[in-house]
């Protein structure tokens, strides 16, 4: 596809990093935006994506990554997120 307008905007959307390419986590959890779903089965999918060893927990890389494509975001963006 050509590079202009409306593809544009929308591969930002799914490309967290800026760095122009996306991996499917993104574009997953990017249109769980549009999904009508109770919030602890999204929870519970996006966790089980991410917790790759099947670990039960989260590094902090992926948490970031989880944030950054949930609210379509950089990570650079996520990084500088005041704490309350």
């Amino acid at each position: 596809m050509e590079p202009t307008g409306e593809y544009l905007a929308l591969f930002s959307l799914f490309d967290p990093e800026g760095d122009g390419t996306c991996d499917y986590k993104a574009i997953t959890l990017g249109m769980l935006n549009f999904v009508d779903m109770p919030k602890e089965q999204k929870c519970d999918f996006v966790f089980r994506i991410f917790d790759e060893d099947s670990s039960g927990l989260l590094e902090m890389k992926e948490l970031m990554q989880i944030l950054a494509s949930n609210h379509m975001q950089s990570l650079d963006a996520v990084r500088c997120e005041p704490t309350r």
